[in-house]
């Protein structure tokens, strides 16, 4: 009999399905729960987006920001899972539309890649051990990454993650786009 951890203790006990993460269905999902945190975070930001007047007000900015950097991150993920998914079933198949949606992809975004490697190894980068640093396809000082909105008033506005002074980033919402076309593509091709 296994025991429960401590930290369980208390709480039911409940049967998840499994999910299959190579599922480009799962990754759409994620994607579109993704696009709703975004909204939702960018609309708490926008009152928070005057001189704090109290530690309080400071402090509810502060992790408002963080929630949307975490959201983010989580965001970059569940791309690049499409894009693995795309680029596995690439190698298999002659679609066009899906190699032109790759092909695009790839154009309107080519940082995409990299930017979820800083983002998971940050740490590395930091210290100047990253992978796209030790390959020198980065120098040692590009800096660490921020976000950014088109429109601080503009809950709709797009956000922009950023590394190394404006040298890397990645329209986050329009690549949301462009990976659930992706994802639905997949989907497609897999139904027939």
């Amino acid at each position: 009999m296994t025991e429960t951890p401590e930290s369980l203790d208390g709480f039911p006990a409940v049967h998840v399905a499994i999910v299959n993460q190579t599922s480009p269905e799962h990754w759409a999902i994620v994607l579109g729960l993704c696009w709703s945190r975004l909204q939702e975070g960018q609309r708490a930001l926008m009152p928070l987006n005057v001189p704090a007047s109290t530690p309080d007000a400071e402090g509810d900015r502060a992790m408002h920001w963080s929630r949307q950097a975490a959201d983010v991150h989580f965001t970059l993920i569940a791309i690049r899972n499409v894009l693995r998914i795309m680029e596995d079933r690439l190698k298999a198949t002659d679609n066009r539309r899906l190699k032109r949606l790759a092909a695009d992809f790839r154009n309107s975004f080519p940082d995409a890649w990299n930017l979820r490697d800083i983002l998971e190894h940050l740490l590395d980068y930091e210290a100047g051990q990253g992978k796209l640093q030790r390959a020198e396809q980065m120098p040692l000082e590009e800096g660490s990454p921020s976000l950014a909105y088109e429109s601080l008033s503009d809950p709709e506005g797009e956000i922009l993650l950023v590394v190394g002074f404006d040298k890397r980033y990645i329209r986050i919402k329009a690549a949301m786009g462009k990976a659930f076309e992706i994802a639905q593509e997949l989907q497609d091709e897999a139904r027939e």
